[in-house]
């Protein structure tokens, strides 16, 4: 998100920001991959798109950001990737910074390159993938922010005055309007971007590039701060995103895109995005908004009865699903994790993503319980975002008509469509021991022997394996639990969804097993082995060690400052843009 001026923001963020991590990397589960080249790389379910794998399964992705200068990038270990891959989290987007590249025109600073390569192979050893994502907050430091190089600003003779939304600030706004329509800045911005595909593009773990994160823009007279936005999205974001995957796609084919429109008009405002389509021979597009609550950025708890959550998953899917591309939630959390109300807009975000779109990532990985850090002092997602990690169908082997859970009580349920779906292998859950120790009991509303399933507690992966063309409904939970309780979701218009547990097939829980000479053991059951009982396995434990102590901040201002501002701006419809970017930086 935005942020003021990032003076006393990096310093205040040091002093929060310790990564979350492990002492030791946890056995790998599957791992996320790629379509094959030539193969279908989407698939549609309803009316939403998710990205496939190389063997044709639609991927649910659950990911967490972390945000760090280049100077602080030596924080990312490989200890902190892999607490983040034993919660849970497939996918790490990882904030880079032109500025970082390239602090002086025409001079690539290669440390941080290294860097960068050191965080991709370091996250392919225990299986999670990453998203580059080219990140700037608020232009550069010549105009309240950071990201974009101080060497390309151009403001005309505008001199910058500091203000706590530096977007709504006339020289930040006119260096916005040079980035767009000067050609040298034009031209720059693709070398840079070439620069990284050619670093980057043959690393296993890179999952794909994310373009320009929250884009600004220029007010002419008589705009409103929506109308701008949304003349931006339509003249200027578009071009760029489609000159940019041009020069992407000229030597990368292989890895996804990602597109964000302008700042605070989808994530905040709730307003529909303004993008054209951007070409993309290959298809592998992903669209990747993202969800702030204006009250809830100025340091504000959640208000329950809000609509804001509802009303942006019931409009948020509509880009992708008329560009045939799948939407991710790219970036959200609570700024405070501990307020009492924190939980249930968490809930209504989980809720209304499985409902809505093909996934997430949560801001920020870090140690704090507060300004966007999400982690307790044992490195796991904690407070309201305790609940992010969870039991959830990752890879599922053919069309994911319903995706629901009690996410506290350990329930997941998915619905199945596998008619001409193109898929193979087993569709796979995350099952977090830690949260629920009596390990996994699985059922199928099909025949018993129709299928089967394994859990390696290892790995904490749940496979279940179906045949057939007929629609099923998978239901993992933790063992113990009734199989007759319902589970219960809120969905995006405030909703109330109950899916029963209950099944025609059997029910078993998953024994624990020994095998010598094994160290990763993993047991099979038929669906009809009647068999029932509890396992008590190895909980993987919380994560110790080092986290990243903060986050550089989402959107940069005190949230005592964003909330005089948010009251001063809420009548104007800008105060959503504003707050976002006041309180931490992303």
């Amino acid at each position: 998100m935005n942020t003021k001026s990032l003076r006393g923001l990096i310093a205040a963020a040091a002093a929060v920001l310790v990564i979350g991590a492990t002492t030791a990397a946890p056995a790998t589960a599957t791992n996320v991959t790629l379509p094959g080249s030539g193969d279908p790389v989407v698939m549609q379910a309803g009316n939403r798109y998710f990205p496939r794998d190389d063997q044709g399964r639609a991927f649910v992705m659950h990911g967490f950001n972390i945000k760090l200068h280049g100077d602080r990038l030596n924080e990312v270990t490989p200890d902190v990737l892999a607490g983040m891959r034993e919660n849970g989290f497939t996918v790490l987007r990882l904030a880079t910074f032109w500025a970082d590249l390239e602090p002086t025109q025409g001079t690539w600073n290669e440390t941080y390159v290294e860097d960068l390569r050191r965080i991709l192979r370091d996250a392919d050893q225990i299986g999670m993938k990453v998203v580059l994502t080219m990140h700037q907050d608020s232009y550069s430091t010549l105009v309240g922010g950071y990201g974009i190089p101080d060497w390309t600003t151009r403001t005309d003779g505008l001199v910058y005055a500091d203000t706590p939304i530096p977007c709504t600030d006339a020289a930040n706004q006119r260096a916005w309007h040079h980035f767009y329509e000067d050609t040298d800045i034009q031209q720059a911005q693709v070398a840079a971007w070439q620069k990284m595909v050619a670093e980057f593009k043959d690393e296993p773990a890179l999952y794909g590039y994310d373009l320009l994160n929250e884009p600004c823009g220029q007010m002419n007279p008589g705009d409103s701060f929506n109308s701008a936005l949304t003349r931006v999205e339509q003249t200027q974001i578009t071009p760029m995103l489609q000159r940019l995957t041009n020069a992407i796609r000229a030597t990368d084919t292989h890895t996804w895109i990602f597109l964000e429109g302008a700042f605070a008009l989808t994530s905040s405002l709730s307003g529909p995005t303004a993008l054209g389509p951007v070409s993309d021979p290959t298809g592998r597009q992903i669209y990747a908004p993202h969800i702030y609550d204006l009250g809830m950025e100025s340091g504000a708890d959640w208000n329950p009865a809000s609509p804001f959550v509802s009303n942006y998953f019931s409009t948020i899917g509509d880009y992708g699903a008329a560009q045939g591309i799948p939407t991710i939630v790219f970036e959200w959390g609570p700024q405070q994790p501990k307020l009492p109300n924190a939980a249930d807009y968490v809930h209504q975000v989980l809720s209304g993503a499985d409902s809505a779109v093909a996934g997430w990532s949560a801001f920020a990985w870090c140690k704090a319980l507060g300004g966007w850090c999400q982690l307790d002092s044992n490195g796991n997602p904690g407070a309201g975002m305790t609940d992010t990690v969870q039991i959830y169908p990752v890879q599922v082997a053919g069309r994911p008509m319903k995706i629901e859970g009690d996410y506290a009580a350990g329930v997941s349920n998915v619905t199945v469509d596998p008619e001409r779906a193109g898929a193979t292998g087993p569709t796979t859950f995350y099952f977090p021991l830690r949260r629920f120790p009596n390990g996994p009991a699985v059922s199928v509303d099909l025949p018993s022997d129709r299928w089967n399933w394994t859990f390696d507690k290892s790995t904490q992966e749940v496979a279940v394996q179906v045949l057939g063309d007929d629609t099923y409904t998978i239901t993992v939970r933790e063992a113990g639990e009734e199989p007759e309780r319902p589970t219960t979701t809120t969905g995006p218009n405030n909703t109330t969804t109950t899916a029963p547990s209950s099944t025609t097939g059997s029910t078993t829980s998953q024994p624990t097993t020994t095998r010598p000479g094994t160290t990763n053991p993993t047991t099979t059951r038929p669906g009809g082995s009647g068999t029932t009982g509890t396992t008590n396995p190895n909980s993987p434990g919380g994560n110790t060690g080092n986290t990243p102590s903060g986050s550089l901040p989402r959107t940069g201002t005190p949230a005592t400052t964003l909330a005089l501002v948010a009251v001063a701006l809420l009548a104007t419809g800008a105060a959503i843009a504003t707050a976002r970017r006041l309180s931490t930086g992303n």
